[in-house]
C-alpha cells in the first residue's frame, strides 16, 4: 500500500497574457449568454469539480472582481508556467486543473475526463495526432512543482517541452484528442479569429 488517497483538484484560469495580437484583453472577449470569456471558463472550472479555483491575472487587470482569488506571476511576461507555478503555490491539492482564457469551446467534460485518468505524481494531458499536447488545458499534479518551479527560474518557458520531458519519464497519461475533440482546442488569437466565430 502506496498510503496515496484519491486525488484533490484544485483550478487555475490562466488569463495574465497581454493580448497583443488580439490588440484588447481576451478575457473581456463576449461569448454567448451576455457574459465575457473570463465568466465562462471560471463557469467550465467550477462545473468540472474543482475544490478552490483562482484567477492568474495581472496587477492592471481592472476587470478582475474584487475578492477574487488572484495569483500573479512571480516573473513578468513568462507565459503560462509562471501561472501554473503560481497557483501550485496556493494550492493544497493533489493535483491542478489548467485552463487557459482563450479556449472558447472546451466543454467541462473534457476537463472531468482528465480528472478521472489522475494519477499519484502523473499529469494528464491531451495529445494530437502528431504528438503535440494541449497544456492549456490539462491536470498537473503538485509533485511537479519542485522541478517546474526551477525551470521558471532558469528561464525554461515551454510547458510543451516540459510536458514532452514528463512524457518521456513515464509521468504522463496522454489523452487522444480525435476529430471530435480537435474543435474543442481552437484559440482566439486575433481578431481574425472573433471574426470566424
Amino acid at each position: 500500500m502506496s498510503g496515496y488517497c484519491s486525488p484533490t483538484f484544485d483550478g487555475v484560469l490562466l488569463a495574465a497574457g497581454r493580448s497583443r495580437r488580439m490588440g484588447s484583453d481576451k478575457a473581456l472577449v463576449p461569448v454567448a449568454g451576455g457574459r465575457v470569456l473570463w465568466e465562462r471558463q471560471v463557469d467550465v472550472l467550477r462545473a468540472a469539480g474543482v475544490r478552490r479555483l483562482w484567477i492568474s491575472a495581472r496587477p492592471d487587470q481592472g476587470w478582475v472582481p474584487a475578492g477574487a482569488a488572484v495569483v500573479t506571476d512571480e516573473r513578468a511576461d513568462a507565459g503560462p508556467l509562471a501561472g501554473v507555478v503560481a497557483a501550485w503555490r496556493k494550492s493544497e491539492a493533489s493535483h491542478l486543473l489548467v485552463l487557459a482564457v482563450d479556449l472558447p469551446d472546451l466543454p467541462a467534460s473534457w476537463l472531468a475526463r482528465l480528472m478521472a485518468r489522475a494519477k499519484e505524481d502523473c499529469g494528464v494531458a491531451g495529445c494530437h495526432p502528431t504528438g503535440i499536447f494541449e497544456p492549456l488545458a490539462a491536470c498537473y499534479p503538485r509533485a511537479w512543482l519542485p522541478d517546474w518551479s526551477a525551470a521558471l527560474q532558469s528561464g525554461r518557458l515551454s510547458v510543451q517541452q516540459l510536458l514532452s520531458e514528463a512524457d518521456a519519464g513515464e509521468q504522463l497519461v496522454k489523452m487522444p484528442i480525435g476529430s471530435a475533440e480537435t474543435p474543442w482546442f481552437r484559440n482566439l488569437n486575433s481578431p481574425a479569429d472573433l471574426r470566424s466565430e
